[in-house]
């Protein structure tokens, strides 16, 4: 046994082993107040503080382009830049006169307020109510929100209406009767006979062209790759392209178009296989 001061409270204390606490309390809270330290002292070194534009003083900001320290300080800016008009004067034209004018504000389109009240009204009939009214826009389709909200929701439900009620059609390729939706455009009672429709009306045009290989004229579809009028014609192209080349299992000297063939036939390249 021997005596130990605690290190949190300071008491002497007879204690066995390397225990530097008189009890589990002293040693939760020195640990704890550690961690508290810590955690402080890295808050501080992480502090963002800026230089408040209006009044000075010195604030942590969340956003990077936060400016000021309150909102009255940033209204009170605000008001004081008007007064000093430290603001840039923006240069346009009227949209009425045309005259050249210079503003602070961004959105300003007239250089004053006759040329804002006589600017051009379009005379418009509303959809819903039948009205005719005043504006500016010339694509407004409603004289206000009430109007505009009761069209949509008829509108909703003359589409929903329109998927329940069916009609009578005849099928383009077999001429069935069948039925269908208003909205669906279906012009055949099944894929079958869109396929057969398709394949059957697909390639009515026609061209004539000329052999590359045997110079005769020959019927193909319109717009169509070929060239040759038949598969002799498309081999004999083919082998005027040739390149004479040797077995590496026979020896055989052979005529081909393929730069990476080795071999004369399948059965010389299975035997020169089985040797290796």
């Amino acid at each position: 046994m021997r005596i130990k001061i605690c290190q949190y409270c300071g008491k002497e204390v007879t204690a066995e082993g390397r225990s530097k606490f008189c009890c589990a309390v002293c040693q939760s809270s020195y640990y704890n107040k550690n961690i508290i330290d810590e955690s402080s002292i890295n808050l501080s070194l992480n502090k963002k503080t800026k230089i408040c534009l209006y009044c000075g003083k010195e604030f942590e900001y969340k956003c990077k382009i936060q400016v000021h320290c309150s909102k009255e300080c940033r209204v009170g800016y605000k008001i004081q830049r008007r007064r000093n008009n430290d603001y840039e004067n923006i240069k346009r034209n009227c949209k009425r006169c045309g005259k050249k004018f210079e503003t602070i504000k961004k959105f300003q389109l007239y250089c004053s307020d006759k040329c804002r009240d006589e600017r051009k009204y379009y005379v418009i009939k509303c959809l819903y109510c039948g009205k005719e009214f005043d504006s500016i826009r010339s694509r407004q389709k409603f004289c206000n929100v009430i109007c505009s909200k009761k069209w949509y929701i008829k509108d909703k439900k003359n589409k929903r209406s329109l998927l329940i009620v069916k009609q009578d059609k005849i099928c383009k390729c077999c001429g069935k009767e069948f039925k269908t939706t208003l909205i669906n455009k279906k012009i055949f009672c099944s894929n079958g006979c869109k396929i057969l429709f398709n394949n059957n009306n697909r390639n009515n045009k026609t061209q004539i062209k000329e052999c590359a290989v045997c110079g005769k004229a020959f019927v193909c579809v319109y717009n169509s790759c070929v060239k040759f009028c038949s598969v002799e014609c498309k081999n004999s192209s083919l082998m005027l392209k040739a390149i004479t080349k040797q077995c590496l299992y026979c020896g055989v000297n052979f005529l081909t178009n393929i730069h990476n063939k080795k071999y004369c036939n399948d059965e010389c390249k299975k035997l020169h296989k089985k040797n290796i």
